[in-house]
């Protein structure tokens, strides 16, 4: 039994899913991409991303599964922090054993696999309402996240709409990538550093005017702290301008 290192992108777990039917024996997978402390095993195997057969998996997921199960295992590897990669792997080999099973809701993998696409949903609708943009000195928006999920890519059709006609970025901080639309495209890419940021002459002042009327709303009496970290969990007011972000 091996402990597997794969990249974290898509492409890379699905050339890890042509290892595993082939017959290798896993027992944990490590994403490189979130997984920084880990315990190394004595039997290690890396997974080197291959587009060509990531590509023929994809082919085969589409002729036999169709867009709808293709999506559904996409939608699926983004709640990488679940460590989900083996029921992933699992629901692959039953749709190319039956297509019937990955309808089949008795089934726990098909279960799992269906949980797994609510909770990255349900992160993309709490981050829409965390996302703090502020502004450069060219007038590009950005703004930093570190979500629980990896749904940098399924924000970008909620801000694409918001803001058709604004140069901005997202970089998610957790996994070094970042989301940036310009000139009505939104593309998804990975990053290695940040060069420290040149904020416009307007945005302290935004800044301080928006933490004044976020305080001035609060009722002192009416204050509590366990009811506020229910609605605006800890891992997220770092990112947040009336937390300090």
């Amino acid at each position: 039994m091996y402990q597997v290192f794969y990249d974290g992108t898509f492409n890379g777990l699905l050339t890890l899913y042509d290892y595993f039917d082939k017959g290798l024996e896993i027992e944990t997978v490590v994403n490189r991409a979130i997984e920084k402390n880990f315990q190394p095993y004595i039997f290690q195997f890396e997974v080197e991303t291959d587009r060509d057969i990531a590509d023929s998996v994809t082919k085969k997921i589409l002729l036999i599964g169709g867009e709808e199960v293709l999506k559904k295992i996409y939608l699926a590897s983004l709640a990488d922090s679940d460590k989900n990669e083996i029921i992933i792997l699992d629901y692959i080999k039953l749709l190319f054993t039956d297509i019937e099973l990955v309808s089949n809701l008795s089934i726990e993998t098909v279960i799992e696999i269906e949980k797994c696409i609510k909770r990255v949903f349900f992160e993309r609708h709490k981050m829409l309402g965390f996302i703090r943009f502020s502004e450069l000195y060219d007038g590009t928006m950005v703004s930093f996240i570190s979500p629980k999920y990896n749904v940098l890519s399924l924000l970008g059709g909620h801000f694409k709409r918001r803001f058709p006609d604004i140069r901005w970025a997202i970089f998610d901080k957790k996994r070094g990538m970042v989301g940036y639309y310009f000139r009505y495209s939104f593309e998804v890419s990975y990053y290695e550093s940040i060069d420290e940021l040149e904020y416009s002459a307007n945005e302290n002042k935004v800044r301080d005017v928006w933490k004044v009327f976020f305080d001035s709303i609060a009722i002192k009496e009416r204050l509590s702290y366990e009811r506020q970290v229910s609605k605006v969990p800890l891992r997220v007011r770092e990112d947040m301008l009336e937390f300090g972000g």
